[in-house]
């Protein structure tokens, strides 16, 4: 069983497997937040629930700063772009292309890329 982690976005806790998680990217001029979907990037983690409506509030809310426990704006289209283009695209079988277990009924992504329910 995966820990539990609270969503930036609706403050609600679920497992990590259905939680997108973020990172700050390194060695940009401008702080940016990327998506780490594998969750193995290196660095403190925030995570969001992978809906545009919880990246809304997340932005509403100001919570990315917050989050990565920063000063100023951060950019977080990366973010944006990922869950409009990955998640938020179901087809009419309500499947996405998504990776995150969300999506796929709680499967569980192995090292090789396939997945088991």
């Amino acid at each position: 069983m995966r820990p539990e982690r609270t969503c930036i976005g609706c403050r609600k806790r679920d497992s990590s497997a259905n939680l997108l998680r973020m990172v700050l990217s390194a060695g940009d001029d401008v702080q940016r937040v990327v998506p780490d979907p594998d969750h193995r990037a290196p660095g403190r983690g925030a995570h969001l629930h992978p809906t545009t409506e919880c990246l809304d509030l997340a932005e509403r809310r100001k919570a990315f700063p917050r989050a990565f426990r920063v000063p100023g704006p951060l950019v977080w289209l990366p973010v944006r772009e990922y869950v409009e283009q990955c998640c938020g695209n179901e087809s009419a079988a309500g499947k996405s292309d998504c990776p995150l277990s969300f999506h796929r009924g709680r499967a569980r992504r192995h090292e090789g890329g396939s997945y088991d329910s």
